[in-house]
């Protein structure tokens, strides 16, 4: 739970509108393999920017990207794009912590996957 504009708010699980899973869907059905992670993360950016921010919606969609168990590179980012939302955005310290952690974890990880992998 954090608190979002001064109000306590559940982050788990996140309830994503049909609108949102009817566009991931289709996104997901779409050649390019990442467009699932760009549609999230364009309504991620939407509802962040809109006036007034909706950080709860920007919340659930950066949450649902791991839905889809996504590669290292991307779950990295998209820790560190959850704790950097929830650090500017709610009074959960140890949430946005949290994400940050991860973030660098799963980071490491993805290197040393790339790395030994190389020829």
């Amino acid at each position: 739970q954090a608190l979002v504009q001064g109000r306590a708010v559940e982050l788990s699980p996140p309830p994503v509108s049909r609108v949102v899973v009817v566009v991931v869907m289709m996104a997901a059905g779409a050649e390019a393999p990442d467009s699932w992670y760009l549609a999230l993360l364009g309504f991620a950016e939407h509802f962040r920017t809109s006036s007034p921010p909706k950080i709860r919606l920007c919340v659930h969609c950066l949450q649902a990207v791991f839905q889809f168990k996504p590669p290292q590179r991307v779950e990295a980012r998209t820790h560190l794009q959850l704790g950097s939302v929830l650090y500017h955005h709610t009074k959960n310290s140890e949430l946005a912590r949290t994400h940050l952690e991860k973030a660098v974890r799963a980071r490491r990880k993805a290197r040393g996957v790339s790395r030994a992998t190389r020829p």
